[in-house]
């Protein structure tokens, strides 16, 4: 009997879970086709957490319903513990936390306590390389620099096209498209050719990078590693701005996404000579776009294009809160930064001092002050005229295509999957949606 063949495009979570899930059974031949140099995708190859929650991170708990996805949730865990994630769960003071719950709700503040696992940007990238070699041993063929060009379905077939240094076409039976968020464009472009029908991304996540002493949020992320306060409809805007991506004793670091220069966060967990004195998050404004406009990629894209335009070429801006929120906004200079090193030394030596007020829009500007103004009330010192901004930082959102409950699209054989195809926005929901695409893949491929 010949072998069934699954093609997987990408090797972030969603590819390598699926992939996993697959190689479970010998009668299935895998193949992952990733353009970069390395697997793991982005989450899991930076600071990576693992949020045990289906609160945050994904629409997969509406999609296969709490049930389901719990399970899966289950297994998601086990599996990274099994290569070589942190055991720990942070949050265990459930009546500290319950405490911290109530006083974000005295401020209007909704604070999500969700349970977190911290691989940390040390160790992420060695349970990826465990994860892949696992697979290896299972007989899973992975092409590494091996971008895809094209896929196309001709009677029951589907032919792959690859590019890079040696283009092929690949046959295969099922493909599993699972890229990230950076190939976004890639992914629209293909649903159009393909006849798919998609729903339209109206939203883009827009924002900065706080970056504060250890110890003035420690009050919270002693009990919470990775706080989320969300505000559903901020008083000045109504926009929803929330915190993300919290890294306690982190470092601010840039990253590379779209052909542009981004502000992210890393901590580590095993390494703490690489530890700081600082702890840095995200402050994200969630802005609708309204009916007749529908390219919120392209709109942030462009207004992180103009942030990367005002620092020198390759990097970001920082400016102190002071500097911004002055009676009359002043840039910050390299000598306002320095003057300030005996209460915060940035951790983003590359940063350019500089004003982010020039390019983050009044009514995102407004959404951020007014959470920053919030968390004071309840952190004291998170406010403070020293608190460094670093900007941009931007979260891009593909287009969702229709699919079935198993992530299959129109195209029968055809899966879409993690957060390029817009259903998810982390590790977790990312790693459930692979396996999901490979269960129904590995039922049809029994009966």
């Amino acid at each position: 009997m010949m072998k069934k063949r699954v093609i997987i495009v990408g090797s972030g979570p969603a590819g390598l879970f699926g992939a996993l899930e697959l190689s479970r059974d010998s009668g299935i031949e895998v193949c992952i086709f990733e353009k970069k140099s390395r697997c793991g995708g982005a989450g899991t190859n930076s600071d990576g957490k693992l949020v045990l929650s289906g609160e945050v991170g994904g629409e997969m708990p509406g999609i296969i319903g709490q049930d389901r996805f719990h399970q899966l949730m289950g297994v998601v865990d086990r599996t990274f513990t099994r290569f070589g994630g942190e055991q720990k769960i942070y949050e265990k003071n459930y009546r500290k936390i319950k405490k911290l719950v109530e006083t974000a709700a005295s401020f209007d503040m909704h604070l999500i306590p969700t349970k977190t696992r911290h691989f940390g940007s040390d160790n992420a990238p060695e349970i990826v390389k465990n994860i892949k070699e696992e697979l290896e041993k299972r007989g899973v063929k992975i092409y590494l620099n091996t971008p895809v060009e094209s896929v196309e379905k001709k009677d029951k077939v589907f032919l792959v096209k690859t590019g890079g240094k040696d283009p092929k076409e690949f046959e295969s039976d099922y493909v599993i498209v699972a890229t990230g968020r950076d190939r976004t464009g890639w992914w629209v472009e293909l649903a159009k050719n393909l006849g798919l029908n998609t729903i339209k991304a109206d939203t883009y996540d827009f924002g900065v990078r706080v970056e504060v002493p250890e110890y003035v949020f420690k009050p919270v992320t002693d009990y919470l590693y990775d706080p989320k306060f969300v505000i559903y409809k901020t008083k000045c805007t109504g926009d929803k701005v929330r915190t993300f991506c919290v890294c306690p004793k982190g470092q601010v670091i840039t990253e590379t996404e779209s052909g542009l220069t981004l502000v992210n966060g890393h901590s580590f967990e095993k390494d703490s000579s690489r530890k700081t004195n600082n702890t840095n998050f995200a402050i994200l404004v969630s802005t609708v776009l309204k009916q007749g406009f529908d390219k919120p990629f392209e709109f942030a894209r462009n207004l992180s294009m103009l942030g990367n335009y005002l620092a020198v070429e390759g990097k970001v801006l920082v400016q102190r809160l002071g500097d911004l929120t002055a009676p009359q906004e002043r840039r910050s200079y390299p000598e306002r930064i320095e003057e300030i090193k005996d209460f915060i030394v940035p951790t983003l030596k590359t940063a350019f001092p500089g004003d982010i007020g020039h390019f983050i829009p009044y009514r995102p500007m407004r959404s951020i002050l007014e959470m920053l103004e919030r968390l004071n009330n309840m952190v004291p010192g998170i406010s403070s005229d020293h608190t460094l901004l670093y900007a941009p930082e931007a979260k891009f959102y593909s287009n969702r295509v229709e699919s079935s409950q198993d992530l299959e699209t129109k195209i029968e054989g055809l899966f879409a999957v993690g957060d390029g195809a817009g259903i998810t926005r982390g590790i977790m929901h990312a790693s459930i949606s692979g396996i999901v695409a490979a269960q129904a893949i590995l039922k049809r491929c029994r009966n």
